[in-house]
C-alpha cells in the first residue's frame, strides 16, 4: 500500500512540474523587450529613436524629431501605414522588407495630434521656437539572425543611393531589458 502511494505522490509531482516548465516556457517565450538605448546613425540630426520595443509580434519604434525654427515657407510631412510614401523597414542585406503597419501617437510639443495616422499629415514649422514630434512606428517582428536594419521611405529606397534615415544595429535578446508588465 505505501508503494503505491509513492507512485501515486511521484506521479502527481512529475505532472505538476512539468506543467510548471510548461507554463513557464511559454510566460518566457512571450516576453516583451525594450532597448532603452539604440544604436543607430540618423540621416538628419533632428531625428532620433529613443528607444525600440521587441514584443513576441511586433517592432516598436519611439522615435522624436525637433524640428527647428526656420524663416523660409515649409511644411513637414508625415505619412502613415496606409500611404504610398509609408516608411519601410529593410534588413542590411536588402533582402528582407517589412512595410510599416502602424503609425501611432503622433505628438506636437505633448500634445496628441493624431492616435493612428493613416494617410498623410503636414506640420508648419515655426518662425520661432523649436517644434517637438513624437511618434511610434510598428513593424513586424524582426528574425533572430537580423543585425541591423535601415528605415526609409519606400520611395527612396526604389529611386536613389539615400537608402536611409535611420541605420540601425539590432541588439542580441540577452542586451535588452526586459519589460515587466504591470
Amino acid at each position: 500500500m505505501k508503494k503505491n502511494n509513492i507512485h501515486k505522490y511521484m506521479k502527481y509531482f512529475i505532472v505538476t512540474l512539468f506543467c510548471y516548465f510548461l507554463v513557464d516556457k511559454g510566460i518566457q517565450a512571450q516576453k516583451v523587450y525594450v532597448d532603452e538605448n539604440p544604436s543607430y546613425i540618423a540621416k538628419h540630426k533632428e531625428q532620433k529613436i529613443e528607444k525600440i520595443v521587441y514584443t513576441p509580434q511586433s517592432t516598436i519604434f519611439f522615435c522624436r524629431y525637433s524640428i527647428p525654427p526656420t524663416k523660409y515657407k515649409s511644411i513637414v510631412m508625415f505619412y502613415g501605414s496606409k500611404s504610398k510614401k509609408a516608411c519601410l523597414m529593410v534588413d542590411s542585406t536588402f533582402q528582407d522588407r517589412l512595410p510599416l503597419i502602424r503609425f501611432r501617437n503622433l505628438k506636437k510639443n505633448g500634445v496628441l495630434v493624431q492616435k493612428e495616422l493613416k494617410h498623410l499629415t503636414y506640420i508648419d514649422p515655426s518662425k520661432i521656437d523649436t517644434i517637438e514630434m513624437t511618434y511610434e512606428l510598428h513593424f513586424g517582428k524582426i528574425l533572430p539572425d537580423i543585425k541591423s536594419i535601415y528605415l526609409t521611405s519606400i520611395d527612396k529606397y526604389k529611386t536613389n543611393n539615400e537608402y536611409f534615415d535611420f541605420f540601425v544595429q539590432i541588439k542580441k535578446k540577452e542586451d535588452l531589458i526586459p519589460l515587466q508588465r504591470r
